[in-house]
């Protein structure tokens, strides 16, 4: 039986049985990455920011649902010449069966139907949803930063390093969690999301061979794999590339966030509609914009005294439309949104704001 199908079943069985030791990253490197990731993102995505606790607590969801295993890695080793960005399910299928393809992971596939769902999440403001599935994504993404899921020596017995996996993403990690410091960044648009799937793969695989020569010589060193040696000569031989792992991970993730963010149109209304606590207000009013003039963003307010369906438009001096910011029901109270005109040219724009029988125009002036 291939290797890949044999550590299917026996993935299997680990999770039913002893579920600590089969997780990618042992849970502690898929919360750091969840609850990480938000940092990178711009201010503009509050609504996902403010997510940040939830995102960390369901980072590991997808180790309890899944019980066949291959969404959460890839033997990319089991294909000839693999550095050479295996990008398509089908023309894998078509080589080697389907039954094989998919034992030998689909994690790369499944990142990108996760980037998917996300969108579609986003573009209809499926709040509920889109939060969970960010924080799958987030899972997906660890995995494909834990070098051992990607490689069909996941468990070190091809090297006489049986045992590693969890010694490796799970105990030393959690030894040393408190070393690994995240550095704010930024998110990048991903135009090609499984090709960018596989380039970090291809990056990250290679690692497999440093992660084993330093179990080997750390069992050297402390004559056991279960001591607290063992685990700091571990992670003096294995922390600088791990830290790197969580950090570039956190980026990707929160590009992952960013590109559905894009790619479902909230570009411009990119904050989403925050209510404020408080009394309700007895009127419609469309509030004045701050700043005015404004490059290339501007922050816009307004109250409803009932729950109404609420639309906000911006026009050019033309009359055409520019954007829409919302249109969608609201509940009573003080709303805000940003939005951000980058890419428009400057001038005087019109928002429009109608909610019943009320409605409201502001002029704007994007300066540049």
């Amino acid at each position: 039986m291939p290797e890949s199908i044999v550590k299917k079943f026996s993935l299997v069985f680990l999770v039913c049985v002893f579920p600590s030791v089969v997780f990618a990253w042992g849970g502690t490197g898929h919360k750091l990455i969840n609850r990480n990731a938000v940092m990178h993102l711009p201010q503009s995505m509050q609504q996902l920011i403010g997510q940040k606790a939830y995102l960390e607590a369901h980072a590991s969801d997808p180790d309890f649902i899944a019980r066949i295993d291959t969404d959460h890695f890839i033997d990319i080793d089991e294909y000839p010449n693999f550095q050479n960005k295996i990008l398509s399910f089908d023309s894998l299928t078509a080589l080697y069966g389907a039954v094989y393809v998919t034992n030998v992971g689909t994690l790369p596939w499944t990142t990108v139907r996760s980037l998917d769902s996300l969108t579609a999440q986003f573009r209809r403001g499926d709040w509920t949803k889109a939060y969970l599935t960010a924080s799958y994504l987030g899972h997906w993404v660890g995995d494909g930063y834990q070098p051992l899921h990607l490689t069909k020596n996941y468990d070190g017995k091809l090297t006489g390093n049986s045992g590693i996996h969890s010694r490796y993403e799970a105990k030393m990690l959690e030894a040393y969690q408190s070393a690994i410091a995240v550095a704010k960044d930024s998110v990048t648009y991903i135009r090609e999301p499984l090709a960018f799937v596989f380039r970090y793969i291809d990056a990250n695989t290679v690692y497999t061979d440093s992660i084993m020569a330093a179990d080997t010589q750390s069992k050297t060193i402390a004559g056991n794999t279960t001591s607290a040696l063992y685990l700091s000569s571990m992670w003096v031989r294995a922390g600088a590339y791990t830290s790197r792992f969580i950090q570039q991970g956190t980026m990707d993730l929160a590009s992952f966030w960013y590109t559905a963010w894009v790619n479902a149109g909230l570009l411009y209304s990119v904050t989403g509609v925050a209510g404020s606590e408080g009394a309700v207000p007895e009127e419609f009013a469309l509030l004045p914009n701050y700043p005015n003039p404004f490059n290339p963003s501007t922050n816009l307010r307004f109250t409803i005294g009932s729950a109404q369906h609420v639309r906000l438009h911006v026009y050019d001096v033309l009359g055409r439309s520019v954007v829409s910011l919302i249109d969608r029901e609201l509940a009573a109270g003080t709303h805000a949104i940003q939005w951000n005109a980058a890419g428009l040219p400057g001038g005087v724009y019109y928002c429009r704001m109608t909610a019943g029988s009320e409605s409201a125009v502001l002029p704007m002036v994007l300066q540049k």
